[in-house]
C-alpha cells in the first residue's frame, strides 16, 4: 500500500507496507487496507482521494475496493491511475529497446513475487527490515 500526502506544500509518496491478502474481493482488500492505516495511527475518514487500476475488484461501482472505502470515507473520490495507461502506451508504441527491457523486467519481477507466497513473504521481510 502506497500513501501520498502533502508536506510543506509538496506531495510526498511513501510505501506504507506490503499487505498479505488471502482474498481479493473489493471488500476484503478494503478491510485489509483500513486495518493497515489504522495500525499506523491514520484515520481513514480523513482520506481525500484514492487511485488504482480499473480492475473490477478495485473499481466496481457497488462492491469494489473504491466503493467500500467511500462507505468509510465519503470524501475519498476514486481516480483511475493513469500510470497504467502510460505503461501500456510505452509498451505498445515506444521503439526504444531499453524502455521495453525495463518495463518487461519490472513486469517479470511482479510476476516472480506475486506467484510465490514464500518469495512474497521474503520481499515483505526485506522491505520491513529496510524501513
Amino acid at each position: 500500500m502506497g500513501l501520498r500526502h502533502v508536506k510543506g506544500n509538496k506531495p510526498v509518496e511513501r510505501l506504507l507496507e506490503f499487505i498479505p491478502c488471502d482474498c481479493t474481493t473489493g471488500e476484503a482488500l478494503c478491510h485489509n487496507a483500513i486495518e493497515a492505516l489504522t495500525a499506523v495511527g491514520l484515520d481513514v475518514k480523513l482520506c481525500q482521494s484514492q487511485t488504482m487500476d480499473g480492475a473490477g475488484n478495485m473499481s466496481e461501482k457497488y462492491s469494489g475496493f473504491a466503493a467500500q472505502l467511500r462507505k468509510e470515507s465519503p470524501k475519498a473520490t476514486y481516480y483511475y491511475c493513469s500510470s497504467h495507461d502510460l505503461n501500456l502506451a510505452l509498451c505498445k508504441s515506444c521503439d526504444v529497446k531499453e524502455i521495453h527491457l525495463m518495463l518487461d523486467t519490472i513486469k517479470q519481477l511482479g510476476i516472480f513475487f506475486h506467484y510465490s507466497l514464500k518469495r512474497s513473504r521474503r520481499l515483505e521481510a526485506a522491505v520491513n527490515e529496510i524501513n
